[in-house]
């Protein structure tokens, strides 16, 4: 009878002790205080009901607009997280993120957040903070290098962050005083550290040896993983031109291939990506059968969007966006610039873009302008005949005297959010249309210059709009560096 008596007081006390090293569920089920948070975890796991096994692969967490309050819970069952959005919520304490060590990318901006201490642990993290209500940075004090964007906040005094030497520092919209301005000068002088406020001049550069590396390179920049890619003929553009818009709504990167053999760089970046599918946009001419079974040959879906010619492939694109569109665009589908130019605002708002001569609207074009009600026209008579123009409902045309001027007239008539842009050269395809979908991302437009010089008309939206902020696509042979001089104007 003792022994068995000793052996229920063990089995208690082995109880109580597993009870503290295991998490389990609270007495209501939940495994997180807040009930948006849980649900988050869920949708992010991709499971309808949470037990203890569900967290062995929690590795990312995707809950922007949930409505949470607390991420209690988190420092328990999200300690393996390393990929973290929680933007546009309610935070206010970020206590339970304090020993989420493995995380490296935290995306918090938009809540109601004023103590960042809890964070002061992640300098190997990139944090986006921009729009809370900051002002004390004491919880970075002695880092040397970071990734911080703090855009937004009730900073004034930045000297926690003296001892920074590389990395990236966004400081926009904040009351800096000028202890701290003159301190960015200091840090400036860091070739490895940049800081970015306003009225910072700053200009960065995506970029490969060749078209199809600097569509790797964008690739790389914006997409940390991805289902889907799009893949495009490098050396030709009629195909790819409708392209970006369904990019952008696939959240796919856009890369390119040689006709007859997948480029090395860009295999390699579809297996980086963990790609699962591959949409080629044009007809075996374009991309071969041999590129194909290279794809496939990797365990690879393939899935062909082409048509009989570059309009109806551009229909069919359309109609992967959807059945019936309100607003549509309308390009030139004999050149790239105008494509080009509109190719960003396209992407972000998903609107589809269709191809036509510059005398006659296809018929595979005509079914799809049929089921809109508004149509963006963009380029000149020469590029688009006025007699075309009662084939497009409720239209508006933007363009300008040459493909400079109409790139910088579409920020103009779309009134597109220009404090950052991009820039490629305009007298080829390749970069801007593997960036447009990153300008999507970002909001941002594109402005075209070419290799001797940014044009007036180029120059001229730069001081119009006081664009001091570029990311400039492609090499020195593209957008040489006395071009992206000229517009870091003084």
């Amino acid at each position: 009878m003792l022994k068995s008596k000793i052996f229920v007081v063990a089995l208690a006390f082995i109880f109580v002790l597993s009870s503290l090293a295991t998490p389990v569920a609270n007495a209501s089920g939940s495994f997180f205080k807040d009930a948006n948070l849980e649900q988050a975890v869920k949708d992010s796991l991709e499971v309808d009901k949470l037990t203890d096994k569900s967290f062995a692969n929690f590795t990312e967490l995707y809950a922007s607009e949930y409505g949470i309050n607390s991420l209690e819970g988190l420092q328990t069952y999200g300690t393996k997280l390393e990929f973290v959005l929680l933007d546009s919520n309610n935070i206010s304490d970020l206590t339970p993120l304090t020993n989420l060590s493995q995380i490296q990318h935290l995306e918090l901006s938009s809540n109601n957040i004023k103590n960042i201490k809890p964070l002061s642990g992640m300098k190997d993290t990139f944090l986006s903070l921009g729009y809370n209500d900051i002002s004390d940075l004491s919880a970075f004090k002695g880092w040397t290098s970071g990734m911080l964007d703090l855009s937004g906040n009730n900073i004034t005094d930045i000297t926690p962050l003296k001892d920074m030497k590389e990395g990236m520092v966004f400081l926009f919209e904040n009351p800096l005083n000028d202890k701290s301005l003159e301190l960015i000068k200091q840090l400036e002088k860091n070739e490895d550290l940049m800081i970015l406020h306003d009225g910072s001049k700053f200009a960065d550069r995506i970029s490969g040896k060749s078209r199809f590396e600097t569509a790797v390179e964008i690739s790389m920049t914006g997409w940390y993983e991805a289902d889907t890619v799009v893949l495009a003929n490098g050396l030709n553009f009629p195909d790819a031109l409708a392209g970006g818009p369904l990019a952008y709504a696939m959240d796919a990167p856009i890369l390119l291939t040689r006709p007859e053999t997948l480029h090395a760089a860009t295999k390699e970046e579809i297996l980086r990506l963990g790609a699962k599918k591959v949409v080629i946009l044009g007809g075996k001419a374009a991309v071969s059968e041999k590129v194909e079974n290279q794809i496939k040959a990797l365990g690879i879906k393939i899935d062909r969007i082409s048509g009989t010619d570059r309009y109806e492939t551009a229909k069919k694109i359309a109609d992967r966006l959807g059945s019936q569109h309100e607003e549509v665009v309308v390009v030139n589908g004999k050149n790239y610039p105008d494509a080009l130019s509109i190719a960003p605002y396209a992407a972000m708002n998903e609107l589809p873009i269709l191809l036509v001569a510059p005398d006659k609207v296809p018929t595979s074009t005509k079914t799809v302008l049929s089921k809109a009600t508004k149509t963006l026209v963009i380029g000149g008579h020469a590029a688009i005949g006025k007699s075309l123009e009662k084939e497009f409902p409720k239209h508006t045309r933007i363009s300008g005297a040459n493909r400079y001027e109409t790139a910088a007239k579409v920020i103009d008539v779309l009134e597109m959010d220009a404090m950052h842009v991009f820039v490629a050269n305009g007298r080829g395809f390749a970069d801007a249309l593997t960036g447009s979908v990153l300008a999507g991302y970002y909001g941002s437009p594109l402005l075209l210059v070419n290799p001797d010089e940014a044009p007036a008309a180029t120059m001229m939206a730069v001081e119009k709009y006081n664009i001091n902020n570029f990311t400039i696509l492609g090499g020195e042979a593209s957008v040489p560096e006395f071009v992206v001089d000229q517009l870091l104007r003084d």
